[in-house]
């Protein structure tokens, strides 16, 4: 029975779903995602730091579909303003596995949002409770 269901998780098929229905794709969708976001997170009933998993597929379209290293600087403005309606710890893990040096560039930690630094200091860790893949899989974890 569960051999009929599709095999990616409910956040990658909704990112995909989104890639394709967004009316725009590369630099204007990144554009296009944190414009479709309420005006603040509270307004959009996120009652605790992490947010409200509906947006979670927002920033992993970010991670899936805009990697491209001419664009890295606007997909991390994008996941700096999606970040405080879903945390973006497990999405920021695929630039740092494909561009590390660039991503760790990214100036998250010195954000005003208190839940964009969390991403500098969280998604940098070696493994998390539920990521998707831990970083530098070669790092031992954390006991």
């Amino acid at each position: 029975m569960s051999a009929d269901l599709p095999h990616p998780e409910l956040k990658a098929r909704t990112a995909d779903a989104l890639h394709q229905y967004l009316p725009v794709t590369g630099p204007a969708a990144l554009d296009a995602l944190p414009r479709s976001l309420q005006a603040t997170p509270e307004a959009a009933g996120a009652t605790t730091d992490f947010g409200l998993y509906i947006y979670a597929p927002h920033s992993a379209h970010v991670a899936t579909h805009h990697l491209h290293p001419e664009r890295l600087d606007q997909a991390f403005a994008a996941l700096a303003a999606i970040t405080p309606y879903f945390s973006a710890e497990d999405t920021v893990r695929a630039f740092l596995n494909t561009h590390p040096g660039r991503t760790l560039a990214a100036d998250w930690a010195g954000a005003a949002d208190h839940r964009v630094r969390r991403v500098a200091s969280e998604a940098t860790r070696p493994h998390l409770p539920c990521p998707s893949a831990p970083i530098w899989p070669s790092t031992p974890p954390i006991r």
